[in-house]
């Protein structure tokens, strides 16, 4: 099943990142940053932040049996890297 709830922020740069102050929808889309994340399975699979209503980048995890074994990292000039945690 898959799940997408919103934060104000994310804590530190380890893979997946820790969300911060989780908020209603309206809330983030009355704000000028905030953090979409989407879950299946109770997994992080993607982060998205927006910065004044665009994504400013986006992370997008794979995983293998449970653990993570994939980063992809998006800039805001849509160019990807794929990271090895």
């Amino acid at each position: 099943m898959t799940k997408v709830k919103y934060y104000e922020m994310f804590g530190g740069y380890d893979h997946p990142v820790k969300l911060i102050g989780e908020i209603k929808e309206a809330e983030a889309s009355a704000r000028r940053t905030y953090i979409k994340a989407t879950y299946e399975n109770n997994l992080l699979l993607e982060v998205e932040k927006y910065l004044d209503g665009k994504i400013f980048f986006t992370y997008r995890y794979t995983y293998s049996g449970g653990k993570l074994d994939g980063i992809y990292i998006t800039n805001d000039e849509q160019d990807t890297k794929f990271v090895k945690p």
